[in-house]
């Protein structure tokens, strides 16, 4: 995802999760740690990333790996966890919610961004390729699944807030953000032919769609309850 897209999506999860400088926050599944420096960036507070692809030889000492199952960190030790496009790829939901409940302070936040089979309808994929765009839907969570992933995971579903924000920017970055969509789809299929789709996907867009249309992402912000009579 390019630059001005990662910075794009930062102010909103800032926003979202009233992060302020000095507070922590962890992004798992956070990847190369982009966003997380963007934020960083933005904010003033104080982030770390946890993916189970990070080399511990290499990383830098914010960037640990561990899996959201199992996070390799204290109790109550970051002010937001973040779950950004990892809410599919979790083998147990609950539990990683639970993990992040556990992490986070008591009245900290946890968000979880995601694309719900209502948000990828909007994509071209599902004009250009209705078989790709089914298999590629058919994973996606919907809202009312990772609401009761929340309460399973002992949220409070008084403390939901639910954020629907259509994608902007420019045409490139629009282009951009919704590549990576198109990458996986690939990717899962078995990389059926030798080229990655990305380029032909790129040229399809241009030639049907003049403009960037609006696409969403859904951000559910939930909030660790305070213990009774704390």
């Amino acid at each position: 995802m390019s630059a001005p897209v990662v910075e794009l999506w930062a102010r909103r999860l800032i926003d979202a999760t009233s992060l302020t400088k000095g507070q922590t926050f962890l992004d798992v599944g956070g990847g190369d740690g982009a966003l997380c420096a963007a934020i960083e960036s933005l904010s003033g507070a104080i982030g770390a990333v946890v993916d189970p692809a990070v080399d511990p030889s290499t990383a830098a000492p914010n960037r640990v790996r561990g899996t959201a199952e199992a996070l390799p960190f204290p109790d109550a030790d970051f002010d937001v966890v973040l779950f950004n496009h990892v809410a599919h790829m979790l083998k147990r939901p609950v539990v990683a919610l639970r993990e992040a409940a556990r992490v986070v302070s008591p009245g900290g936040r946890i968000s979880v961004r995601f694309s719900s089979p209502q948000n990828l309808q909007k994509l071209p994929l599902a004009r250009w390729d209705p078989e790709g765009f089914e298999a590629l839907a058919s994973r996606a969570p919907t809202i009312s699944r990772i609401l009761t992933w929340g309460k399973r995971a002992g949220l409070g579903m008084s403390a939901f807030d639910l954020v629907s924000t259509p994608f902007a920017g420019t045409y490139e970055q629009w282009i951009a953000g919704m590549s990576h969509i198109v990458e996986q789809a690939w990717l899962e299929s078995g990389c059926r032919g030798s080229v990655s789709p990305v380029a032909a996907f790129e040229a399809v867009v241009r030639r049907a769609y003049i403009s960037p249309e609006p696409f969403e992402e859904t951000l559910l912000v939930f909030t660790r309850p305070y213990p009774p009579n704390a």
